[in-house]
Order: C-alpha cells, then structure tokens, then sequence
C-alpha cells in the first residue's frame, strides 16, 4: 500500500515506520485539563508525527490517545515531546513531530 492508498484509520508499513492514519486525542501536560484533536501521520518505535489545528510549541510534553480503530483493539497511549513543528501548506494547521518518552496499550 502506497502512502497515496492510505485511507481513514488504516496502517501501511515501511521499513522503519508506520504510516498510521488515525484519530489522537492529547493534552498538553501541566496546562489545563482540555482535549485536543490530531490525526497521525507516522510511528516508529521512537517517534509519532501528527497534524494538529492545535499551535504547540517546542519541547511541550503531550499526553496522548490513539484511538483504536477496530471494535475490541486496544488504544495506543503515548507521552510525546514535541520537537518539531511545521505548518500545513494549506494552513489548516500544523505537522509535528514528536519523540516517545512512554508508550502504553490500554483497553
């Protein structure tokens, strides 16, 4: 499966990522309690990028959720630093990439 193939939840495997097209939600750590949204690009063992409507800014620490996207599949739960940041070249939002500090599958 091409990135070009990728459809809504859907998972195309690379040699070093996962191309994961899947709804996150995130907080921002030692901010308010708010949700955020985000859609993944990519996962590693290492690393997540996801796209956000959300402005962040260099070294925050998010706590996020991906949702499972098959009914009994587990969510994916992840603290992130963030570490880069990009806007959208149709300035719908941002592309950021992040490291994983803590990984997690919950139920």
């Amino acid at each position: 499966m091409s990135s070009s193939e990728i459809t809504e939840n859907s998972i195309a495997l690379s040699p070093d990522k996962a191309h994961v097209n899947a709804d996150i939600v995130f907080k921002i750590v030692g901010a308010n309690d708010q949700v955020h949204h985000a859609r993944s690009n990519t996962l590693s063992t290492t690393d997540l990028s996801f796209n956000t409507e959300q402005p962040l800014q260099l070294g925050m620490l998010l706590q996020m959720t991906m949702n499972a996207t098959r009914q009994n599949s587990p969510s994916l739960q992840t603290m992130v630093e963030v570490v880069n940041i990009e806007p959208l070249d149709d300035a719908t939002g941002f592309r950021v990439n992040s490291n994983i500090k803590d990984i997690a599958v919950g139920m």
